[in-house]
């Protein structure tokens, strides 16, 4: 993995990480959050990526980019469109709005385990 990708998203993550759980670590959010920017919502769920999802999917459309000819994208507007993605795109390809009550029953499956 090149030390340059998800720059921006990780420099934008809060820096106070004391509260979330262990579960919530693995996740970017939006990198608008940090200014509560209505963008950085989908109704009143905060847009998250997957850590490891958000990065492969870098990977491809850097991928893409250079299979297809284009001008390569600065990882900011690369990143950005990620982001930007409309809430119709198919789940799999997307971000995803966390939603809480799915956060804590993970969380819990986790607990019971150890």
């Amino acid at each position: 993995m090149s030390a340059t990708l998800q720059l921006y998203t990780k420099s934008r993550q809060q820096l106070d990480t004391h509260g979330r759980s262990e579960i919530r670590l693995k996740f970017y959010d939006r990198p608008d959050y940090i200014d509560r920017l209505p963008a950085a919502r989908h109704g009143d769920k905060v847009k998250v990526w997957c850590i490891k999802c958000f990065e492969k999917r870098v990977e491809e459309e850097l991928a893409r980019d250079e299979t297809s000819g284009r001008p390569r994208r600065s990882m900011e507007e690369l990143e950005r469109s990620l982001w930007d993605l409309p809430h119709t795109t198919p789940r799999q390809l997307r971000w995803m709005a966390r939603r809480r009550q799915v956060a804590r029953a993970a969380a819990m499956r986790q607990y019971k385990r150890t």
